[in-house]
């Protein structure tokens, strides 16, 4: 071969080493440690939450910071991932779970000190993926079993379109597997130390009875064939819980998760969260301020004007059942405890609002894109 040839093919070769490499680097690099950050009250967050006086915050590239000093300061815990994480849930003082981009579900032991990996978007992938064939392999049994004789046209058509919908998810969840973790966690709950919910983008939907040593894939059990996006989880006292999410999706279980029923929705535009205050009371709140409450754990809803038109993100209650709203904009909406009135403000620092959480001294602290905003209990409503 000549020489030019040679050196065409060994330029090619490593063309395509380089392209592997970069490859390789760029999806194993979400699975590296989080780097250690400076300035961690100006980073950006997602949720934060007070366990028993500490606070629990987590954020971008793998970020958890606490702070045992009512966010006087912070420091960074040891984390397995440089992935944005999305939600932090803590059911007592000692463990707690995050979640977030890539399908990563995180525990901490130790009070959020240091995490590790329960999940991850690859067993996320490969479940999804079990459970698409599965539903084909139904929905094939259920066209060959058809009479075409005896079933109308229609239900013909829509057999058939069913199938072909359930070949089109086997794709795509094939091609998942290939591509590797995107899909994030959006919101994470525990009842206790055993029992957990973990929801998030296209119908993602996983359950936990052992603390996060196996998870099984529930989307087989809610009616959401679109794949809409579930957003946040609320639970109850008497054990009810309730999911918000896309298109005004809300989903309600009175058996911790095993069972679930599609409800009625007032709105047709997504809830970015939900929130309990009581046993049948319910908060939900999402796209251009709107908020609904239900008093009968979510058979009706009523819309509680707040004259805000940001979208809501986040709420926290305070031991008299009052319940605090932020979102985008620096808008912070106090709802009190009949939940028949909102008051409405706009934060001066005017920016993104996620989360949100009190201090073992009674103060604010909001987390959001640009940072941890600690609120003095005296500026709590900020001026327009």
């Amino acid at each position: 071969m000549p020489k030019k040839h040679h050196y065409i093919l060994a330029t090619a070769v490593l063309l395509l080493l380089f392209i592997a490499y970069q490859t390789a680097t760029a999806t194993d690099y979400a699975f590296q440690a989080a780097l250690p950050q400076s300035d961690l009250a100006k980073q950006h967050y997602l949720d934060i939450q007070n366990v028993e006086g500490r606070l629990v915050a987590v954020g971008e590239r793998g970020l958890i910071v606490v702070s045992d000093d009512n966010a006087q300061s912070w420091r960074q815990a040891r984390v397995p991932v440089s992935l944005t994480l999305t939600a932090v849930h803590f059911p007592n003082a000692e463990h707690g779970w995050a979640a977030g981009h890539g399908g990563v579900i995180l525990h901490s032991n130790n009070a959020g000190d240091s995490w590790h990996v329960q999940l991850d978007g690859n067993d996320v992938n490969s479940a999804w993926l079990k459970f698409s064939q599965a539903e084909l392999q139904r929905r094939q049994q259920a066209l060959q079993a058809a009479d075409p004789d005896t079933l109308e046209s229609e239900a013909l058509r829509q057999l058939k379109q069913s199938v072909e919908d359930a070949e089109y998810a086997v794709e795509t969840a094939q091609e998942a597997v290939e591509v590797g973790p995107s899909d994030p966690f959006l919101d994470i709950h525990f009842e206790d130390s055993k029992n957990g919910l973990a929801v998030g983008a296209y119908g993602m939907l996983y359950q936990t009875s052992d603390g996060g040593l196996s998870w099984q894939n529930r989307a087989n059990l809610v009616n959401n064939p679109w794949r809409y996006h579930l957003y946040a989880i609320a639970s109850a006292s008497n054990g009810t819980v309730l999911i918000s999410g896309e298109l005004g999706t809300l989903l309600r279980s009175s058996d911790g998760g095993h069972s679930w029923q599609q409800l009625a929705s007032p709105y047709d535009g997504s809830l970015f969260g939900i929130r309990s205050a009581g046993n049948k009371r319910f908060i939900t709140f999402g796209l251009r301020g709107h908020i609904f409450v239900s008093d009968d754990r979510g058979d009706s809803w009523r819309l509680l004007p707040s004259n805000i038109e940001d979208g809501l993100f986040g709420a926290v209650s305070t031991p008299d059942s009052t319940v605090l709203i932020s979102g985008a904009g620096g808008a912070l909406v106090t709802i009190d405890q009949t939940a028949r009135a909102a008051t409405a403000e706009h934060h001066s620092a005017r920016q993104a609002f996620s989360a949100l959480a009190f201090t073992a001294a009674g103060d604010l602290v909001v987390a959001g894109l640009g940072g941890l905003l600690h609120i003095e209990h005296t500026d709590a409503s900020a001026d327009e």
